[in-house]
């Protein structure tokens, strides 16, 4: 075996000891309409999305049609499409009544799954995990990636560590390399940054998991300007080690950014970020762990033992609690939908009647009144 033969396979060891995880959040689809347009989705009284020029004037999913315009006067309502007794197919109404009209969300659903097309295309191990964003298991393509550099004799290595990569945590400075070797650009071109680093940034940094998070950014950015460029949507990213942390990424910087969050920066993040903010700790597990142990933040429950939390939650969710505040989640990426069913299998329209149009108002009883529908 060559001396280049062994050190590409401490690449392919080194790479596997941990995963690259992307979440995509989908933001908004460019409608012939300015982004300084405050503009909000309407279903009947409520209000079920809002761009970031309506979120300016303090207007979010929780409010009321009534309450948004008090906040924001300019801002312009969009019913989504409805049915009307006899209709074939739903549309959009100026002002459409819950008397006459059942409201589709079918337009979102044929949105959802133009997206996840593309998006797998470009990562086949992902996981649709709602209508409007995805998991994506990363760590093969990085892989192959980081390979494909290598035998080009892309990668730096630090002069003092054996075997240790020198990571640069900008798109230019890969492809002037890449110029000077005469490969010719990469896929990123014009892209200064990869992305906003959570902690304290850095230019250059050393070993194979930022080097791992480094190719899965400039991936994740690849992904994130084909959805864009293909449907017309723009979203943000969350580039990380796990899915929980990857999760948490893609809400820290909006609109349209990405963020990475490096190993070596996650304890010191975490010791501060609010624990209902992590995923799946929300809700009654998260409003438990306030009150039973005083803890607000990931940090204040580090002082607890695993098996001081079991004493009050239980072993599983216990060890599930004490493993997310240390930024710790083996979950795994599946390809399909959480939802589960034929949406997971892609699917063409709604699974059931109620799915598509529902009659809780002007509920319906016999089947001739059906027909209409």
């Amino acid at each position: 075996m060559t001396v280049t033969d062994s050190l590409r396979q401490v690449v392919v060891s080194e790479l596997s000891k941990q995963r690259a995880i992307i979440h995509i959040d989908l933001e908004q689809l460019r409608l012939g309409i300015s982004d300084d347009v405050p503009l909000a989705v309407q279903q009947w009284h409520g209000i079920i999305a809002v761009n970031y020029a309506a979120r300016a004037y303090g207007v979010s999913r929780s409010d009321s049609a009534k309450e948004a315009r008090l906040k924001c006067p300019d801002i312009r309502l969009v019913h989504v499409a409805a049915f009307t007794g006899g209709s074939g197919a739903p549309t959009y109404h100026a002002n459409p009544q819950q008397s006459t009209h059942k409201v589709s969300l079918d337009a979102y659903r044929r949105a959802s799954r133009r997206i996840m097309e593309v998006v797998r295309r470009h990562c086949p191990d992902m996981r649709k995990a709602s209508v409007d964003e995805a998991y994506l298991d990363a760590s093969n393509v990085v892989k192959d990636h980081v390979l494909r550099d290598y035998d080009r004799g892309m990668l730096q290595w630090d002069a003092e560590r054996p075997n240790t990569p020198v990571v640069r945590w900008t798109a230019k400075a890969y492809e002037a390399e890449a110029e000077g070797k005469g490969k010719g650009r990469g896929p990123h071109e014009g892209e200064a940054s990869l992305g906003v680093q959570v902690g304290e940034p850095a230019e250059e940094s050393r070993g194979w998991a930022d080097l791992q998070l480094r190719y899965a950014a400039a991936f994740a950015l690849s992904v994130r300007q084909a959805v864009h460029r293909d449907l017309g949507f723009r979203s943000s990213a969350g580039i990380a080690h796990t899915r929980a942390l990857a999760k948490i990424g893609s809400a820290l910087h909006k609109p349209s950014q990405q963020t990475i969050l490096r190993h070596s920066q996650v304890a010191a993040f975490l010791a501060d970020f609010p624990i209902v903010r992590i995923p799946s700790l929300g809700g009654k597990l998260g409003g438990l762990l306030e009150s039973a142990f005083d803890a607000r933040t990931a940090g204040d429950l580090l002082q607890y033992s695993l098996v001081q939390l079991e004493a009050k939650l239980g072993r599983a969710q216990a060890a599930h609690a004490y493993a997310l505040c240390r930024g710790i989640d083996d979950s795994a990426v599946m390809r399909g939908s959480e939802g589960g069913g034929e949406a997971a299998a892609g699917g063409e329209g709604a699974q059931t009647l109620t799915s598509a149009k529902t009659f809780l108002r002007q509920p319906v009883r016999l089947l001739r009144d059906l027909d209409r529908w």
